[in-house]
């Protein structure tokens, strides 16, 4: 796979079907409760996958660019030794991988990530859930994090 910069030129991804979104605000989350991620930036997106406006929570595989694809995402949490941090990738609502990490202590930050390779048809929407349980509010995009959370996907050759 091609490792594209965030800064990389439009030309960059010429033969690439590939997006990465990410969060360009910190995002609040419940304690207790699935959320699904909305993502204001974009560091690419060669075939329009990301609607910031209509769908700022998903990626959207545009018509004639099923296949194999590798997704993924990561998101940073504010530090706090209770609960958990977890994270899944989300195809069409439903999880297809999930990752988890143990609270940590204030001032540090919960690094959560989670990658798969699968199949997606023309239409199908990726988005990133998270979930805390610290039995309080939790934010994402902890201080000198940036950004917070990203969500990204790429088609695989063949």
């Amino acid at each position: 796979m091609k490792v594209i910069p965030g800064s990389a030129p439009a030309s960059g991804l010429v033969g690439m079907t590939a997006a990465r979104v990410h969060t360009a605000q910190p995002q609040p989350l419940p304690s207790g409760l699935w959320q699904v991620l909305t993502f204001e930036g974009q560091a690419f997106d060669s075939r329009a996958f990301h609607d910031p406006h209509e769908a700022p929570g998903q990626l959207t595989v545009p018509a004639g660019a099923g296949g194999l694809y590798q997704i993924g995402g990561f998101a940073s949490f504010v530090g706090d030794p209770a609960g958990r941090r977890l994270l899944a990738v989300l195809v069409n609502d439903g999880p297809v991988v999930v990752a988890s990490a143990a609270g940590m202590p204030n001032g540090a930050t919960a690094h959560v990530n989670a990658s798969t390779v699968t199949l997606l048809g023309d239409g199908d929407r990726v988005a990133l859930g998270a979930l805390q349980d610290s039995g309080f509010p939790l934010t994402l995009n902890a201080p000198g994090d940036s950004p917070g959370a990203a969500l990204w996907l790429a088609r695989l050759p063949g």
